[in-house]
């Protein structure tokens, strides 16, 4: 299984349920273009479906897509996203969503996202910061929840 997959599995819903449900925490995606057309693809279409979407379905469709990349090994195309979409995204015209991923719509946006990651030093997925402190591993969720907690109280 992938590492996005077990992190969306196991540690998003902590992370949701203890700050993100709350509003404490904002949380970001990052798209990572490290398994060449497959990410491209999946990239794309997140960029599209965020687009599209309202946040609940673009969460699902998100969610959806990182389980989906794990059980097949992150051999995802066109073909598996739509299907996805079509599930967990319904507002979002499957024939829009087709030709924004084949035409690379949001190209400049993944382009600007690995400035980012280029900026951060950022070696692989997943990877984790809050605000800017790289969280050593990602799985570790007390880790995660001492940085976060560190931050807030740094904040007030």
């Amino acid at each position: 299984m992938s590492g996005m997959w077990n992190l969306d599995r196991e540690v998003f819903p902590e992370l949701q349920a203890d700050y993100l449900d709350s509003g404490d925490v904002s949380y970001s995606y990052v798209n990572y273009l490290g398994f060449r057309e497959e990410s491209l693809v999946s990239s794309l279409a997140s960029h599209k479906v965020h687009n599209d979407a309202s946040d609940d379905e673009f969460w699902d469709f998100h969610h959806e897509l990182m389980q989906t990349a794990g059980v097949q090994g992150s051999t995802i195309g066109i073909d598996e996203v739509l299907a996805v979409a079509e599930e967990t995204a319904p507002s979002v015209d499957q024939d829009e969503l087709r030709e924004s991923i084949e035409q690379q719509e949001y190209m400049s946006e993944i382009e600007r996202e690995h400035e980012m990651i280029e900026e951060f030093d950022v070696t692989g997925t997943p990877t984790i910061f809050v605000n800017d402190v790289e969280v050593s591993d990602p799985f570790d969720y007390d880790a995660i929840s001492e940085i976060i907690e560190e931050q807030l109280e740094n904040a007030s």
